[in-house]
């Protein structure tokens, strides 16, 4: 339920996300204010058998009527499997990775760098493997701290 459970997200959280990327996911369900205060890109398949392209559009309509900010890519003869996997372009994440969430008026803690130490980091590819040497291409770097504290950002190695 990846593509469902980030449209999901958005509605019950509406302020902890800078950006989000739905894919394939059914958003019928979700409070369309608290989507809307989150920019977003969400990708449908023309061939897809199990998400339905007017649910979607139905709700984007609702969007557009509060002005919301979002993309909304259509790719042909893709299949539901084809859109979880392959919508992960370089020049979509770059469209997500270019927001950023200034205000910490709903963050969980408030944290100084002195306060935590880095516990992990993971390489993961867009497909969601984690690799523990990586090699050139895209990578979302997940870090964790010791205040159980999580980062994510972009990494292109050469």
């Amino acid at each position: 339920m990846g593509g469902t459970g980030t449209w999901s997200m958005l509605s019950l959280y509406p302020e902890l996300f800078s950006a989000a990327m739905p894919v394939a996911g059914n958003p019928s369900r979700c409070n369309v204010e608290n989507v809307s205060k989150t920019p977003l890109l969400t990708v449908m398949g023309t061939g897809d058998k199990i998400m339905n392209i007017e649910t979607v559009k139905d709700f984007l309509s609702e969007l557009d009527d509060i002005g919301a900010l979002y993309r909304f890519d259509i790719e042909e003869d893709w299949s539901h499997e084809d859109v979880c996997t392959q919508s992960y372009t370089i020049e979509r994440l770059d469209w997500v990775f270019s927001y950023s969430r200034q205000s910490t008026q709903n963050a969980i803690s408030d944290v100084t760098p002195n306060q935590r130490t880095l516990q992990k980091s993971e390489y993961i590819t867009p497909s969601g493997q984690i690799v523990h040497a990586p090699s050139g291409g895209l990578y979302i770097i997940r870090r964790t701290y010791s205040d159980n504290s999580v980062e994510v950002s972009k990494v292109h190695i050469k």
